[in-house]
């Protein structure tokens, strides 16, 4: 699998700046398929190295599906603050119509509502 660029930028950036902070990946999924990748069906668990694991998913912190759903379902900052979750990486290269899961522009737009703000984009 050819990584693309940005996601090498991104991964230099958080490992270098961001490095003592968790990130939330959206979409709610542990093992995402990207649009980047020659299939649509399978894992692709590239990121994990590229970001150290300082990221969460559904079965690293959040044991409990409740919880999880309530995170994704919600996310505020008092919810991801309690979490101790300062970060949301909202991932729009990945095949998001093969999941249950809301549209990036969305989520983007959730963020803004809850009083987010855009750090840096990678394209």
């Amino acid at each position: 699998v050819k990584v693309p660029n940005y996601w090498i930028d991104a991964s230099s950036d958080f490992n270098q700046n961001y490095k003592n902070n968790r990130i939330l990946f959206t979409p709610k999924m542990e093992f995402p398929v990207h649009s980047f990748l020659t299939k649509k069906i399978g894992n692709s668990t590239f990121y994990r190295p590229l970001f150290n694991f300082h990221m969460i998913n559904t079965n690293t912190v959040f044991r409990y599906n409740n919880i999880s759903d309530e995170v994704y379902k919600n996310l505020n900052q008092e919810v991801l603050g309690l979490h101790n979750v300062p970060y949301v990486l909202n991932q729009q290269d990945v095949y998001w119509t093969l999941y249950d899961a809301t549209d990036p522009i969305q989520v983007r737009e959730l963020l803004i509502e809850n009083k987010f703000r855009m750090i840096k984009d990678y394209e």
